[in-house]
């Protein structure tokens, strides 16, 4: 059996961890999903999780819901979806972005 699928919840790591996750996330081939909702993920995971996602060509799915990542955190992700083709769902609704991000 293969790891497809990462589901933090209820235990999210905070946005050191979640840096740190991103980082080797970067070389995945196997892992298609990804769920780090209902944490206390902030701008600095979110400029993590966008590194990754300019690179990795594995992950589908992304669940970063009910964090608090604002403006500078969203546009960072924004940034790195438009290099990303293998993304299909990202749910990141119920975080502190404003009408800019």
């Amino acid at each position: 059996p293969t790891l497809t699928e990462l589901d933090f919840f209820p235990e999210c790591p905070e946005d050191e961890r979640v840096c740190e996750l991103a980082d080797a996330l970067k070389a995945n081939t196997v892992v298609k999903k990804l769920e780090l909702d209902d944490g206390d993920i902030g701008n600095e995971g979110a400029v993590g999780l966008a590194g990754m996602l300019r690179v990795n060509t594995t992950i589908t799915e992304l669940d970063i819901m009910d964090n608090d990542i604002s403006e500078e955190g969203a546009v960072a992700l924004a940034d790195a979806i438009r290099l990303n083709s293998s993304l299909a769902e990202l749910y990141m609704n119920r975080n502190n972005i404003g009408t800019a991000g």
